[in-house]
């Protein structure tokens, strides 16, 4: 499950794996009336409009009632509202719809600025609603904006900024045209 999805490309790589993806979004409308310009909102669900194991749910994260959704979730990807009182409410709604809370992931998006720093009103919002028993179980992933909850055995260790570059990443890119209609 994404919360907060604007074209859709985290999304669109997870439904190449997963056998099923649900996106909590705001609407096109939404975004308009939030203040984005129309050639963004016009990027709306861009890369999952029709893709079959994908379901949209149009909804402001803030206010849709997430006992609607039935469903459970090996893997939640909160990409939404990034104040603290968005984060507060998608973490704890993020909480409630893990299939198991031992072996499900909670990943947040825009954990930090950069990659060596915290955002502490995603931080902040974070921990207040996790569950004061799985804080030990929150991480900052390196080389990344994004923070993981998993109760998974981590190798872990606190970082000092700035860090002394020790990995080298190769990536091997092709691509093809993306169809816009």
């Amino acid at each position: 499950m994404e919360i907060g999805s604007l074209r859709g490309e985290s999304l669109f790589n997870a439904s190449t794996t997963a056998r099923h993806c649900t996106s909590l979004s705001l609407s096109k409308q939404d975004l308009l009336n939030f203040g984005l310009s129309s050639q963004a909102a016009s990027m709306h669900r861009l890369f999952t409009k029709n893709i079959p194991n994908i379901d949209h749910i149009e909804a402001n994260s803030l206010t849709y009632d997430f006992r609607k959704i039935t469903k459970r979730f090996d893997v939640i990807f909160i990409d939404g509202d990034h104040s603290y009182r968005g984060v507060v409410s998608d973490t704890k709604n993020a909480f409630q719809l893990l299939r198991d809370q031992k072996e499900s992931t909670i990943i947040w998006h825009d954990a930090g600025n950069g990659y060596e720093d915290l955002r502490y009103e995603v931080i902040s919002g974070i921990m207040d609603a996790m569950p004061p028993e799985f804080h030990s179980h929150l991480y900052r992933v390196s080389n990344s904006l994004c923070a993981i909850y998993t109760t998974r055995d981590l190798s872990s260790r606190h970082l000092t900024s700035p860090q002394i570059p020790n990995k080298v990443f190769t990536i091997n890119l092709g691509y093809e045209l993306f169809p816009t209609k």
